[in-house]
This record gives structure tokens, sequence and C-alpha cells, in this order.
């Protein structure tokens, strides 16, 4: 699930988490014999918010509701520790990240005096006020257990540094919690 924290003077709009799907690939790298190791992967992922609330325009008081998203390829390089527990071995790590957004959506649904209009609009990258930057950074931070013939579960946490918007007095960060499953070909670990 991917959270896009967005304050805005104007728009009083609060933001919740939308869930999304994941799918990459990830090579690990043994740093010798020791407990240490680098994990990189190559992830399309899908960030995005859930948003309600109020705006005003022109005088008028109206009530917004909807969805957005972006899909990205990203990059992450995380430094992984390693400790034997059980069949498997606990794993956690940190590193940064960086992605590129290819593609979006926002769907809104806007209300004013009981009547409704739905507005679909693709997401424009750029530097104008209504583009958003297609380029994140950020850093991650995962858990996870592995068992010995390879398959993993790992908790992750991605927090983006990039503000994305261009206008005004707006702030919009990518914040990811998620989990994936997955399966290391030829690991010794």
């Amino acid at each position: 699930m991917s959270k896009a924290v967005e304050t805005n003077t104007i728009n009083q709009t609060v933001s919740n988490y939308r869930p999304g799907p994941m799918a990459g690939l990830l090579i690990g790298y043994d740093l010798g014999e020791s407990n240490f190791a680098l994990l990189t992967e190559l992830n399309f992922t899908t960030k995005g918010l859930r948003f309600s609330g109020n705006q005003e325009f022109l005088g008028q008081t109206y009530a917004t509701q909807g969805t957005s998203y972006v899909y990205y390829i990203e990059l992450p390089v995380q430094a992984l520790y390693y400790s034997m527990l059980g069949a498997g071995h606990l794993f956690f790590g940190a590193g940064p990240y960086v992605a590129a957004g290819f593609q979006g959506k926002t769907k809104t649904t806007f209300t004013i005096n009981g009547e409704s209009a739905v507005e679909d609009k693709k997401t424009e990258f750029g530097s104008g006020n209504e583009q958003m930057k297609r380029f994140d950074y950020g850093v991650n931070g995962l858990i996870g257990y592995k068992l010995g013939y390879g398959s993993y579960l790992k908790v992750y946490y991605s927090h983006g540094l990039t503000n994305l918007s261009n206008a005004d007095g707006a702030e919009y960060y990518n914040r990811v919690l998620g989990a994936s499953f997955g399966f290391f070909f030829g690991s010794r670990r």
C-alpha cells in the first residue's frame, strides 16, 4: 500500500493509503562469509492515494473525493544483515532508492449543492503547476524471513524525499508500506 502525503493551504484534502501492485526482480550479493549482503531490485510499482475533503473556488465550497496513482520503475539498493533463525534466516536492511514515473491517473468526484461531476485525468509529468515531477528518490527499510530453499517474505517501508508537486505552497511525497513474497535462485542462505 502506498500513501502520498499532500499539504496545501488552499486545498484541505486528507490523504490515505491506496493499495497497488508491485512486481520485480532482485539480485543479492553475499559479502564474503560474513552475515552481510547487498540487495538490488528492479521493481514495477504503483504509488498513490485516496483523498477526500473540501475546496474553495470562486467563493463556492465543494466536496472532493477520489483516487490517484502513478506507475513507477524503481531501483532500490539495500545493505542487508542475515541471522540464522529456525530453518532459515531473518534479514533486515536499509538503503536508498530512485524511481521514474511513467504513467498515472487521477479520478476525482466533485460535489456542490448535491450535484456531482467526475473528472478522469491522466498524470502529466513536467515542471508546470498542474504537472508532477517524474523522478522520485528516497530511503527504504525492510525486514524479512528467508527459508533455506530460497523463498522469502519481506515487509518494507519507503520514505520519499522528493516533493513531487510543482504547485506553489503544495507538497506531495510518496510513502509506501508493503509486503512481498519471492524466491532467491541459487541462494546459499
